[in-house]
C-alpha cells in the first residue's frame, strides 16, 4: 500500500492515500485503541487523524442516508451537533443565590452549598480540595 507521496520541491504537506486513511481509522475503531498512541506510531498529528475519523463518520453517515457531504463541509467538520439548530434559552437577570457542588474523587464524595456572593472564597476552597 502507498501510505505517503513525497511532496515536490518546495511543498511541505505530505499527501496520504484515501486507503492509508482508511486503515489508519480503521485501526483508531478498536476498542481500547489510543489515537494518539496510532497517530505517533505512524508519525503522523493525532489532531489529523482525529480530523480523518470525523470525515470517515460524515461519509458513512451520508452513505447511510443516501446524501453526499460536500468537500467543504468535510473538510471544516467540527461536530456532529454543529449543524444542529439554534435553540434560544432564557437566563435569569438575577444572580444565583448560592452555590451547590458535589463532587467525587478518589473515593471522597463532598457537598458544597456556598454564598454566591463568597464565590472567590468557594473557588480557593475548591482548588484547595482537588489538589
Amino acid at each position: 500500500m502507498d501510505a505517503i507521496t513525497l511532496p515536490p520541491p518546495g511543498q511541505r504537506r505530505r499527501r496520504y492515500s484515501q486507503e492509508f486513511k482508511a486503515q489508519i481509522v480503521e485501526t483508531c475503531k478498536h476498542p481500547g485503541t489510543s489515537v494518539a498512541a496510532i497517530a505517533r506510531m505512524h508519525d503522523l498529528n493525532d489532531n489529523m487523524v482525529h480530523r480523518w475519523i470525523r470525515e470517515a463518520e460524515l461519509d458513512a453517515a451520508a452513505v447511510a442516508s443516501g446524501a453526499s457531504v460536500p468537500a467543504s463541509i468535510k473538510s471544516n467538520a467540527v461536530s456532529p451537533c454543529a449543524s444542529a439548530p439554534f435553540v434560544p434559552v432564557q437566563v435569569s437577570a438575577a444572580p444565583p443565590e448560592r452555590i451547590h457542588l458535589e463532587l467525587v474523587k478518589n473515593g471522597l464524595n463532598v457537598r458544597i452549598d456556598w454564598p454566591a456572593s463568597q464565590s472567590p472564597s468557594c473557588l480557593q476552597t475548591l482548588l484547595t480540595l482537588l489538589r
